[in-house]
């Protein structure tokens, strides 16, 4: 089970909060990418890019732009 607190400033400098808890049933297999995921994203932010970062589409069970 992971909690993540994402604080953001939104569209006029307005305060955005998301807080997340994602529970998942796949224990072998799901740390490892996860980890991935964060790696990327991180790697993003310190690069100032946001939205779809493509490096993480085959680490995803259903890439954006296919059919779920």
């Amino acid at each position: 089970m992971a909690h993540l607190n994402v604080e953001a400033r939104g569209w006029g400098e307005t305060s955005v909060s998301l807080d997340v808890k994602l529970k998942v049933h796949d224990p072998s297999g799901a740390a490892g990418v996860n980890i991935d995921l964060v790696r990327i994203a991180a790697s993003a932010l310190r690069n100032g890019r946001g939205g779809h970062c493509a490096e993480a589409t085959s680490l995803l069970k259903s890439p954006p732009g296919t059919a779920v």
